[in-house]
């Protein structure tokens, strides 16, 4: 877990991405980053290098070029190798 008063640094600042990615010992490439807030968490998990998907619960965010998804039940299917079930 990774918290920003702790760390002294706010989304979107890529480098508290790259601490939370320290921390699982993952790369960006290994790794995703799910948010609901589009202006901090979509522009800093793709400023550090992330796959961004934004949980658009309400539809609301039709207008933002990025991968959304309404729960974060879709993820699995999302998230799964291609031709494998989730």
């Amino acid at each position: 877990m990774v918290d920003s008063a702790e760390e002294g640094i706010e989304k979107p600042d890529p480098r508290l991405f790259h601490i939370a990615l320290q921390r699982m010992q993952a790369t960006t490439e290994e790794a995703a980053f799910v948010g609901d807030i589009f202006k901090v968490d979509m522009v800093g998990a793709r400023a550090a290098g992330l796959r961004a998907i934004l949980l658009d619960a309400h539809g609301v965010h039709g207008d933002k070029a990025c991968e959304r998804i309404a729960s974060l039940g879709e993820l699995t299917g999302l998230l799964a190798p291609d031709g494998e079930d989730p």
